[in-house]
């Protein structure tokens, strides 16, 4: 998966969620299809 996707999704999990964002919960929404270490790596 892409930088632009990851991006996206975490975009999109920002705006739905209404608590505390973290990458293990958004890789938990994408029911571990993504991993929790991705998001963190996009992040840094």
């Amino acid at each position: 998966m892409d930088v632009e996707n990851l991006l996206q999704i975490y975009q999109k999990g920002l705006m739905v969620i209404y608590f505390q964002v973290t990458c293990t919960g958004l890789s938990d929404i994408t029911d571990n299809v993504i991993n929790h270490d991705k998001f963190t790596r996009l992040l840094i």
